[in-house]
């Protein structure tokens, strides 16, 4: 059998082996190699179903020393393989080359196979051919879970992809492939011409009557190549209320509405029903110094979309607080001549200023003070201003009530008289009665208060009240009426304290 050049195995091959059949006359064992074919086997692989392969072609060298004139008997292949040749009557020069060259088209699914043998000039050759016939058209799944879903709601459609895996277009055919309620399913492939590689699709979707799992199966053929997809579902009681939405805030709280701190804002979202599909804007949020800020939270599930907004005021400074006036801060002032006790202004640039602002600590007496502004925003914020000054004397202060300085006392003869004055060393108390120098009473002339008579020292009676915070004795008025007397206290720095009495 004799392939002609340009003929196929099918067509061509067929005539001209019937007139040209003939027996190879056997080479002499010795006589040398004239061709070579090196591919011996030939595997196609995966064909799909109706399809012709791409060719696969065997090379035929000549390997003799001289130019020969092809003579080819045989090489067509069984069905459904088919093959053709360049060779016959060829004149091939030292190392020219011919080829025998082959195709499959399967008819049915699975492995096939098939020998081409054929003579060049006497010579014998065999070639294995092989293909393993496939479907023409590949579904990327055959089952689809479309997971729980609410009764009476639609699914998302899912879609099933169909391929074209062979080499040609094919215009698709397709019967059944409606699956049982409460499934549903649609298609854009009847019709449709595929190119080689090209899809379409089956989808499916499932709205659940019940709750439960509910299962079906889409059986379906594409030019008569036959499919199915298993279908499953679970129906979950429907969702008819949306989240619920609860906002939490953390911060110090103070008045009126207002945070005293940065304030963080979060918020818990649930739904038990049907869980949340989507939400915006429900994030932890730290909140600072505002006037108003409005945070809200929307989240949505199958039952619905719910909203929720809080608005967080929020001042973490206390009111600016500034003295007007009054004594300075540090500053020492002689006893008798403090300044008047300040007033105070507040500025609050956020909540804002809350009633007048105070002040509290002035006093004019000797010692350590420290004044105070105090001013409260709307917030509960306080601020103060402050300042811290002293107020000094050096020596004797006195004498106190019920003693008059400066005018005459008139006592009744034989009553006790409380003698009661202080003793400072700049803003010290002094309360060590040793520090005093005297305490004396003289008998003098009521007329011009010229002394009489012989001093008495009182020093022996004089104790430091603590509770009165000063030196005090009582001193015991002679009983004679009529008479007159002056009380002097003295100590190491500063004037003497001076008292006149008289007796009634």
């Amino acid at each position: 059998m004799t392939f002609r050049r340009g003929f196929s195995a099918t067509a061509g091959l067929a005539l001209v082996l019937a007139s040209c059949f003939l027996a190879p006359t056997p080479a002499a064992a010795a006589a040398p190699k004239v061709f070579s074919v090196v591919r011996t086997g030939v595997s196609f692989g995966d064909v799909p179903v109706g399809s012709t392969s791409p060719t696969e072609t065997v090379t035929v060298t000549n390997v003799s020393t001289a130019p020969v004139t092809v003579e080819m008997a045989g090489g067509a292949p069984a069905a459904p393989f088919d093959g053709s040749q360049n060779c016959m009557s060829q004149t091939l020069a030292l190392g020219g080359t011919c080829s025998v060259s082959y195709t499959v088209t399967p008819t049915a699914t699975g492995p096939v196979t098939a020998t081409s043998g054929f003579t060049l000039n006497g010579e014998a050759f065999t070639v294995d051919l092989s293909a393993n016939g496939i479907n023409r058209f590949r579904i990327n799944t055959t089952s689809i879970d479309f997971g729980d879903v609410g009764v009476g709601v639609t699914s998302p459609t899912v879609p099933v992809t169909l391929t074209n895996v062979g080499t040609a277009p094919v215009t698709v055919e397709m019967a059944g492939g409606a699956p049982a309620a409460p499934f549903d399913g649609s298609q854009n492939c009847a019709g449709v011409v595929l190119a080689p590689g090209g899809t379409c699709s089956v989808s499916y979707t499932v709205t659940p009557t019940a709750t439960g799992p509910v299962t079906a199966t889409s059986g379906f053929t594409l030019n008569g190549q036959s499919f199915t997809v298993h279908l499953t579902a679970n129906g979950l009681p429907t969702d008819t209320t949306p989240p619920a939405i609860v906002p939490s805030i953390t911060g110090t709280l103070g008045l009126a509405g207002w945070y005293t701190t940065a304030t963080d804002v979060s918020w818990t979202v649930t739904d038990s029903e049907s869980g949340i599909s989507s939400s915006t804007g429900c994030g932890p949020t730290t909140v600072t110094d505002t006037t108003g800020q409005t945070l809200t939270c929307s989240a949505t599930s199958d039952g619905g979309t719910s909203i929720s907004s809080v608005t967080v005021k929020v001042d973490t400074a206390a009111p600016v607080v500034t003295l007007v006036g009054g004594p300075a801060d540090g500053a020492s002032y002689e006893y008798g001549s403090v300044p008047a006790q300040p007033t105070c202004t507040a500025l609050d640039a956020t909540s804002g200023v809350v009633g007048p602002c105070v002040v509290t600590g002035w006093s004019d007496a000797l010692g350590i003070h420290t004044v105070t502004g105090t001013a409260s925003d709307a917030a509960g914020n306080t601020g103060t201003a402050t300042a811290t000054y002293s107020v000094t004397h050096d020596g004797l202060l006195g004498f106190f009530s019920p003693i008059r300085m400066g005018e005459v006392n008139t006592v009744k003869g034989g009553s006790t008289v409380p003698v009661k004055f202080q003793l400072w060393d700049g803003a010290i108390e002094i309360t060590d009665p040793e520090a005093v120098s005297s305490l004396t009473v003289t008998p003098a002339h009521c007329s011009n208060w010229d002394p009489i008579g012989a001093a008495t020292e009182l020093l022996g009676s004089l104790r430091y009240a603590e509770t009165g915070g000063q030196f005090s004795l009582n001193w015991r008025v002679p009983k004679p009426a009529g008479r007159c007397y002056v009380i002097t206290a003295t100590a190491a720095e500063g004037d003497p304290l001076v008292a006149r009495f008289k007796t009634r």
